[in-house]
């Protein structure tokens, strides 16, 4: 449903972190691809406002509760926007590289 704001949410790498136990610590790498809706404001200020909503919720997952896992920190790579192409007509999106760290 693009008539409102939406993301795709692709999970890049995975790695594990520390030799002691490597099944145990994992470092996350995922790209969040932030969308306007369709027809929606010009210059994908709706867009940009789901980026910063997105980036706001990762930015508060080691303090919040998960059901089972624990997440120990979240960093960020550099935001970017960049059309995507793959539409017949190409969107506006923001795109969010996020690397979370966490275990079981």
């Amino acid at each position: 449903n693009t008539s409102q704001t939406w993301g795709k949410v692709e999970l890049s790498d995975t790695r594990q972190v520390g030799a002691t136990d490597q099944d145990h610590f994992s470092a996350f790498h995922l790209q969040v691809d932030c969308y306007p809706s369709e027809g929606g404001p010009a210059f994908a200020a709706e867009a940009f406002s789901l980026y910063q909503e997105v980036r706001d919720a990762f930015q508060a997952m080691p303090e919040a509760t998960i059901t089972g896992a624990v997440v120990t920190a979240v960093r960020f790579g550099g935001g970017r926007r960049l059309a995507d192409t793959a539409f017949d007509k190409p969107r506006q999106r923001y795109i969010l590289d996020v690397f979370i760290h966490a275990h079981a």
